[in-house]
């Protein structure tokens, strides 16, 4: 008992030294779904999503995608610099309490996302477009606070997700769309002193789970004013979670003994204006765009942590990135074969709720293979 009290008190020193970052708010914004080319443009999604990125984005862009598509494996994986930085401390099996006083200051972050299998079909000759996928999304957090929680934020998040959306007015200029998801939330959280104690990791022990049906609504405008030559000018919004997302209205409990409710994922709002030309040389297909995300969803923090800016362009079978999210460099590559897709992707998140509070610098990839 002496020890593990003692241990307590040397986290806690750490804690209140081991970092310049004043008060310790670790407020990320929390998000179901991430994408690896969202990322790499600067954390678009309102304006520029395709296939499965409008599952959790703007449903009225599943009209964008270029054609049919049957996914057979797509998995995604992020880690952070905290990670690379501190990968032997984590894994050092000698000492789980010395391995979290010895990475005090700095999140440990890692993600692993499947999204598989899915469907895209374009229908009535590309007036409307249906999607439907399985996800599950797995994010841990680790980091050690002021408050000596030691806040994992251990989220999972898995179920169906199917959108539906058409075109409406002369020249297709308004396209419309919603999503239906329902998913189940498995949540997990523990304090220092919750350990010392005794209490365990465990799920059954830390955990909170629940499940809902939620929707999105989705439009995008092809502006009728196009003041750039042979560039399609539009404006583009959406509101994720309708219903509130409290992950309350469907009786779904698969654990026995968790009768906590996790944390919901708020009503959100996304808006956004686009530039997209169809060709310039040898560039295809370039877009940029400057979006709000996130609106309600930000914990009540500044303004700026919400704004996103960049774009892509294609060069034959290579995808080129970049932007800035959240006032962080955001860049990444795509490698789009006929059957294989590959994105790479770097970007920060904002861990405070101000930018340039403590940037979280973050390693995305992707794979898929899809018919």
């Amino acid at each position: 008992m002496k020890k593990n009290i003692a241990t307590a008190g040397i986290l806690g020193l750490t804690a209140l030294s081991g970092s310049a970052h004043s008060a310790w708010g670790m407020e990320q914004i929390i998000r179901p779904y991430q994408s690896v080319r969202s990322a790499a443009m600067g954390g678009l999604r309102t304006t520029t999503g395709k296939y499965e990125e409008n599952f959790f984005g703007n449903p009225a862009r599943m009209l964008a995608n270029p054609k049919s598509r049957v996914t057979i494996f797509d998995f995604m994986a992020e880690i952070n610099s905290g990670v690379i930085d501190n990968i032997g401390e984590l894994t050092d099996s000698s000492s789980f309490y010395g391995a979290v006083g010895a990475t005090a200051g700095t999140n440990n972050h890692v993600r692993l996302q499947m999204t598989w299998p899915s469907f895209f079909f374009p229908l009535r000759g590309g007036k409307s477009a249906l999607g439907v996928g399985l996800i599950m999304s797995m994010q841990g957090d680790l980091n050690l606070r002021r408050s000596y929680e030691l806040k994992p934020d251990v989220l999972m998040d898995f179920g169906p997700a199917v959108t539906y959306a058409q075109k409406f007015l002369p020249n297709d200029a308004l396209g419309v769309g919603v999503t239906m998801h329902a998913a189940y939330r498995l949540q997990s959280d523990i304090s220092i002193f919750d350990l010392i104690k005794g209490k365990s990791f465990s799920v059954d022990s830390s955990g909170s789970q629940g499940a809902h049906i939620d929707f999105d609504l989705g439009a995008t405008y092809l502006l009728p004013i196009q003041p750039f030559k042979e560039i399609d000018f539009s404006a583009s919004a959406s509101v994720n979670n309708l219903l509130g997302g409290n992950y309350a209205n469907l009786p779904v409990s698969p654990i026995p003994g968790i009768g906590l409710k996790p944390r919901p994922q708020p009503r959100t709002l996304g808006l956004g204006l686009s530039l997209h030309k169809d060709a310039h040389g040898r560039m295809k297909d370039t877009t940029v765009a400057l979006e709000v995300n996130d609106i309600g969803n930000s914990n009540g923090g500044s303004f700026y942590r919400l704004l996103h800016l960049g774009g892509e362009t294609h060069y034959g079978v290579l995808a080129l990135r970049a932007g800035l999210s959240q006032g962080y460099f955001a860049g990444g590559l795509g490698l789009n074969l006929k059957v294989f897709n590959l994105d790479l992707a770097t970007y920060g998140e904002e861990m405070t709720l101000n930018p340039g509070g403590m940037e979280d610098r973050r390693y995305s990839l992707k794979l898929s293979f899809q018919i």
